[in-house]
């Protein structure tokens, strides 16, 4: 369910700014804008997934997190978990919007799907994408399941554990 799309967090918007504090006792506020917001339930749990639209393609790269070079996305995550704390979350993608369109009767082509993480649990890739169930591979995302249950190696899942050490990492 779409919750709304440019959402702005910082000093006087809806979400509050990000609010940081230095080692040497500085406070830093930090400002954004999300994309597009979309929230689900899965697991009897409300899930949120973020979507930030760029002109080409952008993946997420372990490390470019690790050096902070891309933490945009869960900073984004994080302003908003930590203004509802009753959510968790889902995912954090890259869309690529190009001025090409693509055939809805073809396959999606690698660099027209979501680029980003999504939590390693079926009932929130069932929720990000539905067809996966019926054809084991999505093409909205990068996402493959194998014969075994397990996503493939090239997918970009990860563990719930996983993705909040990146959170609490982008902190």
């Amino acid at each position: 369910v779409p919750q709304g799309q440019e959402i702005e967090f910082g000093e006087g918007k809806e979400l509050g700014p990000i609010e940081l504090t230095l080692d040497n006792g500085t406070k830093v506020n930090i400002r954004g804008k999300v994309d597009r917001l979309d929230t689900f339930i899965a697991d009897n749990e409300k899930r949120v997934r973020i979507v930030d639209y760029k002109s080409s393609v952008k993946k997420i790269e372990y490390k470019n997190i690790i050096s902070g070079k891309q933490l945009q996305l869960f900073v984004y995550m994080d302003a908003y978990l930590d203004k509802n704390p009753g959510i968790k979350a889902a995912g954090v993608f890259y869309f690529p919007i190009k001025k090409s369109f693509i055939d809805e009767n073809s396959k999606g082509r690698a660099e027209d799907i979501m680029q980003g993480l999504f939590i390693d649990n079926d009932k929130i890739i069932n929720a990000l994408d539905s067809d996966i169930e019926s054809s084991g591979k999505s093409d909205l995302l990068k996402a493959k399941k194998l014969k075994n249950g397990s996503f493939s190696k090239e997918s970009n899942n990860i563990s719930e554990n996983g993705f909040k050490q990146i959170l609490k990492h982008s902190k």
